[in-house]
């Protein structure tokens, strides 16, 4: 979920649903769309290089740890933040 907002639609992934999954898989395996299909696995392939990393998993962990860490500092003993 932490990454839904920098995978985007027809760079990293094909979008799909229940509704047009028939069309989706149709167009994908068309021979003229190779090109665009390859550019599209080359651009996901390259972000879970970058992201999906042991590294890339704890520096992930160690901000949002951070972010939690700096909210509990915020919060006064009242109850409020």
């Amino acid at each position: 979920e932490q990454y839904y907002q920098e995978l985007k639609p027809n760079v990293h992934y094909v979008p799909a649903d229940i509704e047009n999954l028939t069309q989706v898989v149709e167009y994908v395996m068309e021979e003229g769309n190779d090109i665009e299909m390859k550019g599209i696995v080359k651009k996901a392939n390259e972000w879970c290089r970058e992201n999906a990393s042991k590294v890339s998993f704890a520096r992930r962990a160690r901000t949002a740890l951070g972010v939690y860490r700096h909210s509990l500092e915020r919060y006064d003993d009242g109850g409020r933040w």
